[in-house]
């Protein structure tokens, strides 16, 4: 920057007055008194008698008058040269202006910082040499410059990856996304990217009714202003029908934000609004709401029965159809996958770091404002319910009165949630058209710690997209404007006359053509004011490229360079890998009229089987209790079955030994018949005693065969007590299977009624 010349003549002369008034004072009063020459007065003191005599003024009439003729007359003989000079000086500046290039030193006075090292919390602006030329506090920034003239690589970038807060950037391409997003999460940030029509389909997603505030009266509210972006008011002279369509839509998205098991988006309120039978389906819903005892706001059953019950059918399809129209946008997949939740939370961005980059489609811009529209215009909202606190860095600037009568800010402010300045870097944003609630917040948001960088090709095209007033008050809030060479025309007269001009002298001789020096009669010269702008028009138009001007608001305009961040050790990698990016889950919904026909049948059937299901689960649980009496009496029939055979093997047990112990009887018998053949036929006995051993064993073999058959009855006995036991316990597993196989009927046929 090019130092300002002072006005140092000017200036030592008013210090050096006092100093001439003593001395031509005293040698006027010496000359008048005619004391000079006087061999009293050494003539070394003769620059300070006025001094010596003033105390002899009123004593001595002579003295007296002398000392105040020499006063008054020096006095009004030094201030002639300064008046003169004044009045020049006067004269000159109100005729065409004074202007001049910024010094330092003034710059440093109204806020702008040089250093190497420029805070966190200051926009780069440019750069002087080796330092950079910064803008602390709060105030906005704009940067003017036509394409390819280096607006991201010595603006938008370097501020990106510098900037020591959160940061919400606006782009139309994903270069500033790739060159800061990796910066941005080494600074610890948490980074996320929105971005609409991705050809790779990675995003973020953001879905506005996620910002609704839950279990709260102001929830509706909420609701609304989503509505109020989707059907925004417009000067229409019949606004019926967008009002209406926004009143709909706010009591729609209401009940499905009370309906439990439905996640509220917009794909969700045009799937409910788009359906055929769109009356009935809202109906029973309503309905069951009553049923289960969780009945939704009266303002938006009442609104939608309204519709439904008592309004002319047409009426309530046009005012359907209204709504549905706005909400045509979320028909597409990819917008309605963008949208479906959210994975950043907007209110956080001044609580914790977070850094959120917004890529547009430039093919796609105009067909997605309204989406862009809803995101600043949400943005802008939720964070507007706070102000920034007061810091310790804001107390640093008052000066030791300020903070002695009225304290310290810092002390007395109440504790906040809020940490994080945001910089809201906003490149060709006149793309996104006119947002009406950024055009007025940029009055008031930098007290709730935002402050706006926008970058524009022309102010004319901001006129276009905003109008003539919003665009006018974009402007007029800023602290800095910034400004490239190779600006069209317009642009450079308009930056000309705001840097002013300076007032010169024009001499102008005329003089003969020839034998000039010896006609000075014919001589003149004579001298005009003009006036000189401190850059013309094409001066700037033609400026070098690395050079640019800052245009702040009560200082004379700066020059310096720009900034070319990939050239700068400044703004050097980290080596920080860059953050991946989700892909969307992108559905295409397809034709489901055939299946929706099918769950209608289905669900008719379940209402026409509903009826006799109940009786059917009846009947299931009185057979199932007829089944377990006859379970129990099994049992009773097995339990006196095994009895039995346990006294058929009793019985079978003493037969088998009654039948051992007729046979060793027998065995005896025959034993003793034949010992008593041997001995008769031996003795030659007589024929009674053969007949008597005869009769006894045939006795003994008859009891034999008694006792054996005895035994085997016995034993068939046992065995049909054995096989009766078995059957009795068949049939008693068969009534147990059959028992849960009908308790699984019925569990089966009550998760089906449900």
């Amino acid at each position: 920057m090019k130092k300002l010349a002072k006005p140092a003549l000017l200036l030592g002369y008013l210090a050096a007055m006092p100093f001439l008034w003593v001395g031509l004072a005293s040698l006027a009063f010496l000359a008048g008194t005619q004391l000079w020459g006087h061999p009293a007065i050494p003539r070394n003191t003769y620059l300070w008698q006025w001094l010596e005599y003033r105390h002899d003024f009123g004593r001595n009439i002579v003295t007296s008058l002398w000392l105040a003729i020499s006063a008054v007359l020096v006095a009004l003989l030094l201030l002639v040269p300064f008046i003169s000079m004044w009045m020049s000086r006067s004269s000159k500046k109100k005729l065409f202006g004074i202007t001049s290039w910024l010094t330092r030193a003034e710059g440093t006075a109204d806020g702008l910082l040089w250093s190497k090292d420029p805070p966190g919390d200051a926009v780069i602006l440019g750069k002087d040499g080796s330092e950079y030329v910064c803008l602390p506090g709060e105030e906005h920034v704009a940067l003017q410059a036509r394409t390819r003239r280096g607006k991201g690589v010595s603006f938008v970038v370097p501020n990106c990856r510098r900037w020591g807060g959160s940061l919400l950037c606006f782009s139309v391409k994903d270069d500033v996304a790739r060159t800061a997003a990796a910066e941005r999460r080494a600074l610890g940030d948490e980074v996320f990217l929105f971005h609409i029509g991705s050809p790779s389909g990675k995003s973020h997603r953001w879905n506005p009714f996620s910002f609704v505030r839950a279990n709260s009266p102001l929830a509706f509210s909420d609701i609304q202003k989503v509505m109020f972006s989707v059907v925004p008011p417009t000067k229409s002279p019949n606004p019926f029908w967008d009002n209406a369509a926004r009143r709909m839509g706010t009591a729609v998205a209401t009940i499905l934000y009370e309906t439990p098991g439905i996640t509220l988006n917009m794909s969700a309120v045009l799937r409910t609004l788009g359906r055929p039978d769109w009356r009935k389906h809202i109906s029973e819903l309503i309905d069951t709401a009553r049923r289960e005892k969780r009945p939704y706001p009266a303002f938006a059953v009442n609104n939608l029965m309204g519709w439904i019950e008592h309004k002319d059918a047409e009426t309530a399809d046009g005012v359907q159809v209204t709504l549905t129209t706005s909400l045509s946008l979320w028909d597409l997949p990819e917008i309605a996958a963008i949208t479906e939740s959210s994975d950043f939370d907007l209110r956080a961005i001044r609580q914790r770091r977070m850094s959120i980059f917004i890529v547009a489609q430039p093919s796609d811009i105009e067909r997605y404002q309204r989406l862009y529209h809803m995101f600043f215009e949400q943005f802008i909202s939720i964070n507007m319910r706070e102000e920034y606190p007061v810091t310790r860095k804001v107390v640093g600037h008052l000066n030791r009165f300020w903070t002695w009568y009225c304290g310290r800010p810092s002390e007395t402010a109440p504790a906040s949630t809020l940490k994080h300045k945001t910089l809201v870097m906003l490149d060709e944003f006149w793309a996104l058209g006119s947002i009406k609630a950024l055009s007025n917040a940029v009055s008031y948001t930098a007290s709730y710690g935002f402050r706006l960088a926008y970058v524009v090709q022309s102010k004319a095209q901001t006129v276009e997209a905003f109008g003539k007033d919003a665009a006018a008050n974009l402007f007029l809030n800023l602290g800095a404007e910034l400004v490239f060479s190779g600006t069209d025309a317009e642009t450079a007269k308009e930056i000309s006359e705001r840097m002013g001009n300076n007032t010169e002298t024009e001499k102008t001789k005329n003089a003969p053509r020839f034998l000039a020096w010896f006609k000075p009669s014919r001589q003149t010269e004579s001298e005009a004011l003009r006036q000189r702008a401190l850059m013309l028009p094409q001066e700037i138009t033609r400026m070098n490229s690395q050079e640019m001007i800052i245009l702040r608001p009560g200082l004379m305009p700066a020059k310096c360079n720009r900034i070319l961040w990939y050239e700068d050790p400044l703004f050097a990698d980290s080596g920080m890998p860059a953050p991946s990016w989700p892909t969307l889950d992108i559905v295409v919904e397809r034709d489901a009229k055939e299946a929706s026909k099918a769950a209608e049948d289905l669900r008719e059937q379940a209402e026409a089987l509903s009826g006799a299901l109940a009786g059917a689960v009846a009947q299931a649980e009185a057979e199932t209790a007829a089944l377990e009496d006859e379970a129990k009496a099994a049992a009773a029939r097995a339990a006196a079955a095994a009895e039995v055979v346990t006294m058929a093997e009793l019985d079978a047990t003493e037969a088998a030994q009654e039948a051992a112990e007729a046979a060793e009887a027998l065995r005896v018998a025959k034993q003793d018949a034949n010992e008593a053949r041997a001995a008769a036929k031996a003795k030659d006995l007589a024929p009674d005693a053969q007949e008597v051993a005869n009769a006894a064993a045939d006795t003994t073999a008859i009891r034999a065969k008694d006792a054996a058959r005895e035994a085997a009855a016995a034993q068939q006995k046992a065995s049909n007590a054995k096989a009766e036991l078995s059957r009795a316990r068949r049939e008693a597993q068969r009534l147990g299977r059959r028992a849960e196989a009908l308790e699984r009927a019925v569990a089966r046929r009550k998760g089906t009624d449900k």
